[in-house]
């Protein structure tokens, strides 16, 4: 049972008790609720060539057409009866709460690459619901301006979640109740990726009850 209220800075006040939330998930601890944490450098570097658009960045093929970053990522989820709980993680640029996401390596599929970012950044493991992949806009702020990238985004009923993790010292994680999420999250970018999540959300209750 996750019982807390804590002020989150970011959001300008407080998180409401989360009340009962029963996770399918083996741990031996109940999961960590923080809400808050340090900024994190961002060493990430631009890798193309970028041109500015409205204060924008976007990368340029060589038509000089104006073309955006793909990525992938996953929404961590847990469900008990028709409730949804969905894990979040801290930026490393500036400690915000956002879902895992990252570039796919040579070879992978969105499978492959949802999971193996999942575990680097949440130190989760579950099944991808690859039924329902949300495609958004993300936006990242650096000193070139904003660079928007599109990220195809899967839902993880989440069955492991691990006390160590390769970004562990990096990023902090929290879950939260599908309807306290727009509380977490500051970045309209990602309250509109969960408002649409919540929309389809009870056909993906109806998949998960299917695969049990």
């Amino acid at each position: 049972m996750v019982e807390q209220r804590t002020e989150n800075p970011r959001v300008g006040g407080s998180i409401p008790p989360l009340g009962t939330i029963f996770f399918h998930i083996r741990e031996n601890r109940t999961p960590k609720c923080p809400l808050g944490g340090p900024d994190w450098r961002d060493d990430c570097r631009l890798r193309q060539k970028a041109t500015h658009c409205n204060n924008s960045v976007l990368n340029v093929n060589k038509l000089g057409l104006q073309i955006m970053d793909h990525k992938v990522g996953v929404i961590p989820m847990a469900v008990k009866d028709d409730r949804i709980a969905l894990m979040f993680v801290t930026s490393q640029q500036r400690g915000r709460w956002i879902l895992p996401k990252g570039n796919l390596k040579k070879g992978e599929t969105h499978g492959e690459g949802c999971s193996r970012e999942a575990f680097e950044e949440a130190g989760v493991k579950g099944e991808l619901i690859a039924d329902f992949p949300i495609t958004t806009a993300i936006s990242k702020s650096s000193k070139h301006g904003v660079t928007q990238t599109a990220v195809t985004y899967y839902p993880m009923l989440v069955t492991e979640q691990f006390d160590e993790w390769p970004e562990k010292t990096k990023r902090e994680r929290h879950w939260v109740l599908i309807r306290d999420a727009h509380r977490v999250t500051d970045r309209e970018d990602f309250r509109h990726l969960i408002k649409q999540f919540e929309a389809i959300s009870p056909s993906v209750l109806k998949s998960v009850a299917r695969k049990k």
